[in-house]
C-alpha cells in the first residue's frame, strides 16, 4: 500500500513540475461578478465618449507605462479605488470550511475627498460597481489610481459611472487571463526577483514587461493602462506562490529618518521558495494528509526524522510550506493545509505544531525561519547573488585627481564629517563641509544587501571614515559663505563644490557646546570661534525649517554631537539636492509635501494660563504651535496630528516641481552620505560623475534596479521589529506590572481604536470606552494587555 501510495505521489510530483495554477480565486471571484452587471449595462451606454470623463492615459510608444500615477497615497475625488466590502464564507457545503471567512472586493469612484479629521470618523463615500453609494474606511482601500475620473464628470449620471466602473473591471479580468498565461507570467516573475530572497515589486515594473512582452494589451482604448495595472494588482495579491501582498505600515518617527521608510506593498518570493509552493499547492491534499499528516501529531517524532532523511524532498517541502503560511497566511494556502494537517491553521496553532512534532525548537523565530527574506543559516541571511547596474549603465572609469585642499584647520564631527571656518568680517563666515565619497566601483559592490542593519547583512558599499594619520584623503567638500544678519545666506545660499585631498584635523571637545560657550575654558579660542560660529549658523537653519514645517520631537530637544551631525547632514543634503536640481542631475529623493488643505475639525489649544488659545486645523498650525508654546520642539500629539496634512510618501526621481519634503522643512531631499545605504551611495556617486565629466546614469532605470533589494529589506527589518517586540513582550507579560505610554493616531469609531506605543516603538490597537471620543493626538496609558499574537502580528491594549 505504501509503495503504491510512493509511486502515485512521484507521478504527481512530477506533474507539478508545470507552471501552478491558482485555480479558483476570492477576488477574481468578485471581479467576475462584476462583469455579469456589466452585460446588462452594455446596450445603454456603450456609446459614451470615455475621453470626455477619464483623465487621458493612453499608451504611447515614447512613454512607458511606469509615467502613470498609481503610487501617491493621496485619494482624491475622482480616483478609482478597490476596497473590502465584506466576509463572507467559503465551502459552505464543509461546516469546517464555512467557518472561514475571505474578503470580497469591489471598484468604487470616490465622489468627496475627505479632509484630515481628529475627532470623527471620516470614510470615503464612493460610488461603488455595484452601483450604490457607500462609505468605506481608507484602510480598506487596496488599491488606487488617482484622478483616474475628470473631477468635472464626477457629478455625471451615476449609472454611466457605474458601466465605466464596470467596463474597467471586465477589461482587468480580460487582461488579467492573458497575463496569467503560465509561460508569460513566469517569464515576468523570473525578471522582477532573485533566487534567495524576496525583493519588492512596483506594478508600474511589471506593466511594463507585460506590455514588452504583448504590446498589443495598451494599443485599444482610453482603459488600457488602468485596467493593466488593476489587473496585475490581481494577480499578484491573488498568487501566495510567486508573490505577497503587504501593504507597508509606518510608525509617527518613520517621517523624521526617511530612509527607514518602506513604500512598496507588492514583493515576489524567491525562486526556491516559490519552487517549494508550487510543488505543495500543486499535491492533491488527500494525498498528502495520507501520507503524512499523521507526523504532525507529536506522537511520531522518530517517524517524521526517518522519513526526512529517507524522502526530504517533499515532507521538507511541505514543512517550508507550513513555516511560509505562518507569516504569510494567505487564504489558498491555508484551505490547503487545513487538508492536509486536517486541522486548524491559524498561525500560531501552525507554529506550535511544529514545535509539538520537534520539528522546530522551541522559541524559534519563523520570519527568518520562512523562506521569505533568505536562506537561514547559522551566521544569519546569507546569499551570494549580486544586483549589477543594467548593461547600458556602465561605470566610466576615469577618474579625474582631486585638488590640494586649503590650509584651515578642520574639525572633526564625526567619522565622516569634518567642517572649517573662515573667518571674513564680523557678522560672515565662509564654512566648508568634508564628507566622504563614493569612490568603489558600483558595479562591484551595488548588490542585494544595500542596508546594513545587523551585523549579519554587510555587503553594502560603504563611505571610508576620516583618520587622522592618514595623508591625501578623498572628500567632497560643500563650501558657502554665512552672514547672520543676512537671512539669505542661510536659507538659499550660493554653494561650491569640490572634490578634494584632505590632510588630518583636529578632534572636536567631548561634549559639543550649546549655548553657554563661557564654560568650555579648555577649548583653544580658535577652535571656540569655529564651533559658536557653527551653532549659530545649525540654529539659524534649524529656526527655518522649522517655519518651513521641521518637525523636531521631544527627543531631539537637546544640542548633543547627534545634534550637531545630523544637522549638518540635513543642511548638506538640502544643499546638495537643490544644487542638483538646479543643474539638471538626476536624484533618487524622498518626497512628502504637505497638503493645501484644513481639517473640518480642530484642536484647541490653550496657552499659560489660559490667556492665549488657538485653534489647529493645517500642518503648519501644529509646527506653530509646538514652537511657540514648546520652544521650538514638538510634542508627540503636534507631531501625530501635523503627519495627517502630508500627501503621502514616495520614493522617486527627483523633479524641480515635485521634491519637497515637509516633515524635514526640505525643499528637496536626497541623501548622500548615509552608511549602508546604497539610495545615498548611488546619489553621491551620480554627483562624482557631474564633477567630473562622466556620463550621467538614468536614474528611472537604477530605481528599479535597486529599490525593490532596499524596500525589501526595510519591509524585513520592521516585521523583524515588530515581531520581537511582541515576542518578547509576551514572555515578560506574568513577571512584572508594565505601564505603556501611547498617543492615538485614527479617530475613534468604536471601542477599539489605533494608537502608536511610545515605549515598544510599534503601532498598537486600545480598547477604550466606547462613548470616551477620543481624538487624534491625545496620549493615554494603558496597563493591560488584552490580545497579544506575534505569529499573528496582533495586539491589543487596555
Amino acid at each position: 500500500m505504501w509503495g503504491r501510495a510512493r509511486a502515485a505521489l512521484v507521478l504527481v510530483r512530477r506533474a507539478s513540475l508545470r507552471c501552478y495554477s491558482s485555480g479558483p480565486i476570492d477576488s477574481i471571484a468578485s471581479y467576475s461578478e462584476l462583469a455579469d452587471l456589466h452585460r446588462k449595462l452594455e446596450t445603454r451606454f456603450s456609446g459614451i465618449k470615455l475621453s470626455d470623463l477619464l483623465h487621458g492615459h493612453r499608451y504611447q510608444p515614447h512613454l512607458k507605462p511606469i509615467k502613470f500615477s498609481i503610487s501617491t497615497q493621496r485619494i482624491d475625488v475622482g480616483s478609482l479605488v478597490e476596497f473590502r466590502i465584506r466576509r463572507r464564507a467559503y465551502g459552505p457545503s464543509n461546516k469546517d470550511e464555512s467557518l472561514h471567512t475571505v474578503d470580497s472586493y469591489s471598484l468604487g469612484i470616490v465622489l468627496s475627498s475627505p479632509n484630515p479629521r481628529f475627532l470623527t470618523p471620516n470614510p470615503l463615500e464612493v460610488l461603488s460597481a455595484h452601483g450604490t453609494v457607500v462609505h468605506v474606511d481608507p484602510e480598506d482601500v487596496t488599491f488606487r489610481i488617482h484622478r483616474f475620473i475628470q473631477p468635472k464628470a464626477v457629478n455625471t449620471d451615476p449609472n454611466v459611472l457605474q458601466y465605466i466602473l464596470l467596463s474597467t473591471a471586465r477589461y482587468a479580468t480580460t487582461i488579467a487571463s492573458k497575463l496569467s498565461n503560465h509561460s508569460l507570467l513566469d517569464t515576468i516573475y523570473l525578471q522582477t526577483t532573485n533566487y534567495h530572497h524576496q525583493k519588492g515589486l512596483n506594478l508600474h515594473h511589471l506593466a511594463a514587461i507585460a506590455v514588452r512582452e504583448i504590446p498589443q494589451l495598451v494599443k485599444t482604448n482610453i482603459l488600457d493602462i488602468p485596467a493593466l495595472f488593476l489587473a496585475s494588482h490581481i494577480l499578484m495579491v491573488n498568487d501566495p506562490v510567486r508573490f505577497r501582498f503587504v501593504p507597508p505600515e509606518t510608525i509617527p518617527e518613520d517621517y523624521l529618518e526617511p530612509l527607514s521608510v518602506a513604500t512598496m506593498s507588492y514583493f515576489a518570493n524567491p525562486h526556491h521558495l516559490a519552487h517549494t509552493l508550487r510543488k505543495i499547492l500543486s499535491l492533491p491534499a488527500e494525498l498528502l494528509n495520507a501520507n503524512y499528516g499523521h507526523l504532525f501529531c507529536g506522537k511520531y517524532p522518530f517517524e517524521l526524522f526517518q522519513t526526512l532523511r529517507e524522502e526530504g524532498s517533499v515532507l521538507e517541502d511541505l514543512v517550508s510550506a507550513i513555516k511560509y503560511a505562518i507569516e504569510y497566511p494567505h487564504p489558498l494556502l491555508l484551505r490547503h493545509l487545513r487538508k492536509v494537517l486536517g486541522r486548524s491553521v491559524s498561525p500560531r496553532e501552525l507554529y506550535e505544531m511544529l514545535v509539538q512534532s520537534e520539528v522546530c525548537p522551541t522559541g524559534w523565530n519563523p520570519v527568518l525561519s520562512s523562506g521569505i527574506y533568505g536562506l537561514p543559516t547559522s551566521a544569519g541571511i546569507v546569499s551570494e547573488d549580486q544586483l549589477k547596474l543594467p548593461a547600458k549603465i556602465k561605470s566610466d572609469r576615469r577618474v579625474k585627481d582631486p585638488e590640494r585642499t586649503n590650509s584651515q584647520t578642520k574639525y572633526r564631527l564625526a567619522d565622516r564629517l569634518l567642517f572649517s571656518s573662515q573667518d571674513d568680517s564680523i557678522s560672515s563666515t565662509t564654512f566648508s563641509f568634508y564628507l566622504p565619497v563614493a569612490s568603489q566601483d558600483i558595479n562591484d559592490q551595488m548588490c542585494e544587501f544595500p542596508i546594513a542593519f545587523s551585523q549579519n547583512i554587510n555587503y553594502a558599499p560603504f563611505f571610508s571614515r576620516f583618520k587622522k594619520s592618514i595623508r591625501n584623503q578623498k572628500a567632497l567638500r560643500v563650501s558657502f559663505r554665512y552672514d547672520m544678519y543676512k537671512i539669505e545666506t542661510v536659507e538659499k545660499p550660493e554653494i561650491e563644490i569640490g572634490y578634494e585631498y584632505i590632510d588630518g584635523y583636529t578632534d572636536m571637545a567631548a561634549n559639543y557646546p550649546s549655548a553657554a560657550f563661557s564654560l568650555f575654558t579648555k577649548m583653544d579660542m580658535e577652535m571656540k570661534d569655529a564651533i559658536q560660529r557653527l551653532y549659530f549658523l545649525l540654529k539659524h537653519k534649524e529656526k527655518l525649517r522649522l517655519e518651513n514645517g521641521y518637525l523636531k520631537t521631544e527627543k531631539q530637544a537637546q544640542e548633543t554631537s547627534e545634534w550637531y551631525v545630523r544637522n549638518c547632514i540635513f543642511f548638506c543634503e538640502e544643499l546638495l539636492s537643490e544644487y542638483c536640481l538646479k543643474k539638471n542631475i538626476p536624484l533618487i529623493g524622498r518626497v512628502s509635501p504637505k497638503l493645501a488643505t484644513e481639517s473640518e475639525d480642530t484642536r484647541s489649544y490653550s496657552g499659560f494660563f489660559n490667556q492665549f488659545s488657538r485653534d489647529a486645523n493645517s500642518y503648519q498650525s501644529f509646527v506653530d504651535i509646538g514652537r511657540a508654546y514648546n520652544k521650538g520642539v514638538v510634542s508627540a500629539t503636534d507631531l501625530v496630528c501635523a503627519l495627517r496634512y502630508l500627501d503621502g510618501f514616495r520614493v522617486q526621481v527627483l523633479s524641480r516641481r515635485n521634491s519637497a519634503y515637509a516633515p524635514l522643512g526640505g525643499r528637496a531631499h536626497a541623501s548622500f552620505f548615509s552608511p549602508g545605504y546604497l539610495e545615498s551611495y548611488i546619489n553621491n556617486a551620480q554627483l562624482m560623475n557631474y564633477l567630473q565629466g562622466r556620463r550621467l546614469w538614468s536614474m528611472e532605470k537604477l530605481l528599479f534596479q535597486f529599490l525593490g533589494n532596499s524596500e525589501s529589506l526595510l519591509q524585513m527589518h520592521r516585521r523583524l521589529h515588530r515581531f520581537r517586540v511582541l515576542s518578547e513582550l509576551e514572555n515578560r507579560l506574568e513577571d512584572d506590572f508594565s505601564m505603556f505610554r501611547c498617543i492615538i493616531t485614527e479617530p475613534q469609531v468604536s471601542s477599539i481604536v489605533k494608537g502608536f506605543c511610545h515605549d515598544l516603538e510599534v503601532n498598537v490597537k486600545i480598547q477604550v470606552d466606547a462613548d470616551q471620543k477620543l481624538m487624534v493626538g491625545d496620549r493615554i496609558l494603558c496597563s493591560q494587555i488584552l490580545e497579544l499574537d506575534p505569529y499573528s502580528d496582533r495586539i491589543i491594549m487596555k
